[in-house]
């Protein structure tokens, strides 16, 4: 009876898929932990966590990508985490995590980038704190005029227009800071495509709380 009691005690558990906050290629992957009890109702895909991390089990800040209910490790080996920075609470319950971190996976891809750097640039914290303004790019043509218009750019050979509009025509919303940095497009191309009516740049404003962490993190 004490068995079959510990089985169900371990088909309770859940567990998160969660991304190490650290700036390390061959550590740039999904790491397994424990879910407790306590979190399970407010954790969810987007929350930003900390955890042990490590021999040492030093505590680090992480992304949880994912949650599931089996593990396919030895439970006893498994880390839990150990809080969520802000109270009890994790990203917003409005943002669409799930889409967060499908767009955070093509940036890795497009411009090899980690994994935690992508995320934390399209993960936004919820609670009150040092208020930031995020702006973010969007095409507004519709698929048919956008075509036709990267065939003007090309045809006059604007070439910052032209490469700026074939990333929207593959993800219509990005960050702006993502394509000033990345595709080094300036703000002239931008406002020029704007005015034009190609794009548009939103902004808003947020707040964020920054997490304290070890000095270690910053080699």
């Amino acid at each position: 009876m004490r068995k079959a009691e510990e089985r169900d005690e371990e088909d309770l558990s859940r567990y998160a898929e969660i991304i190490i906050d650290i700036a390390y290629n061959k550590l740039d992957r999904p790491f397994t932990y424990r879910v407790p009890e306590r979190m399970q109702d407010v954790l969810q895909p987007g929350s930003l966590v900390i955890v042990p991390f490590g021999k040492a089990d030093v505590m680090r800040k992480g992304y949880v990508i994912a949650l599931k209910d089996e593990c396919g490790l030895d439970p006893e080996k498994v880390k839990e985490i150990a809080e969520l920075p802000v109270n009890d609470s994790g990203y917003s319950e409005d943002d669409d995590g799930a889409t967060a971190i499908a767009l955070a996976a093509w940036m890795k891809r497009r411009y090899g980038s980690t994994m935690a750097a992508a995320l934390k640039t399209v993960l936004t914290s919820r609670k009150p704190g040092k208020p930031v303004r995020t702006r973010e790019i969007e095409l507004i043509l519709p698929r048919e005029e956008a075509e036709k218009q990267l065939e003007v750019y090309i045809r006059k050979h604007q070439v910052a227009r032209e490469r700026l509009l074939r990333e929207l025509m593959e993800v219509p919303r990005q960050p702006y800071s993502l394509i000033t940095g990345k595709l080094h497009i300036t703000a002239p191309v931008i406002r020029a495509m704007s005015l034009a009516g190609v794009i548009k740049v939103t902004e808003e404003e947020s707040f964020r709380n920054p997490v304290l962490f070890d000095k270690a993190d910053e080699a």
